[in-house]
């Protein structure tokens, strides 16, 4: 009970107070205000309980990691300021018949000028930095479409690698701007395994968490709502 009451007093306090806006609509009457604040206390317990529920945060031990994950769309103006995090197949692929149109890859490509992939397609290294205007973007090649237009890795193992190299850039890149990160490659395809988009965001989650930063970043895993699949992530 007391562990509850530390995890969501805080948030519902907040909520309480911001709801005392309708302090004018309670009844004088003693009794009926004192039953209209338990009702108004209430609700902001439920609010801050769903909250909580679709909001993840992690602070490391050494302080130097701040992670969060929430439901949220990557290409909101409101994260012009960060660093977005965008997977791609190893050709940087701008051919709208190979890629699916509810990708996250397929939404950065109607955002920007795709002449503009041809400096870094070049690169070899697995994660390249492209900046359009005034976003930038970190660009994870995961893997070669094949025949199927899919990424196929062998295991689970490399998407850990991928991640692994992902954080080293990170810290080395970032240099105090804050990162926003989808699960990454939704068109990946394991030889060895069939991983769950949950079991993907576990994954990133643990990459990050277990890597050992040197430096602080900030770094917001957001991943988008699909009604029609509620369960589709887990976030917690």
């Amino acid at each position: 009970m007391i562990s509850k009451i530390k995890e969501y007093g805080p948030i519902t306090l907040a909520w309480f107070g911001s709801i005392q806006f309708l302090q004018p609509l309670i009844p004088n009457d003693p009794s009926k205000y004192i039953i209209c604040q338990i009702l108004i206390l209430l609700v902001s317990f439920i609010i801050a309980y769903i909250y909580k529920k679709n909001r993840y945060k992690f602070l490391s031990n050494t302080q130097k990691l701040n992670l969060k994950i929430y439901y949220d769309d990557i290409f909101k103006t409101k994260y012009n300021d960060y660093i977005r995090v965008i997977a791609t197949d190893d050709d940087l692929t701008v051919d709208k018949t190979k890629i699916s149109p509810k990708s996250v890859y397929s939404h950065f490509l109607n955002r920007i000028n795709v002449l503009d992939l041809e400096n870094v397609r070049r690169e070899t290294n697995r994660i390249v930095t492209m900046q359009n205007n005034s976003s930038v973007y970190y660009l994870v090649k995961i893997a070669a479409f094949d025949e199927n237009d899919t990424m196929v890795l062998e295991d689970l193992r490399d998407y850990f690698s991928i991640l692994y190299d992902l954080c080293e850039y990170i810290e080395n890149n970032a240099k105090g701007e804050k990162i926003v990160c989808p699960v990454l490659g939704g068109r990946i395809s394991f030889k060895n395994s069939t991983p769950t988009s949950s079991d993907r965001l576990n994954l990133i989650k643990l990459a990050f968490e277990t890597y050992n930063f040197k430096r602080e970043v900030d770094i917001h895993i957001v991943v988008n709502k699909d009604n029609t699949r509620p369960k589709k992530y887990t976030i917690v």
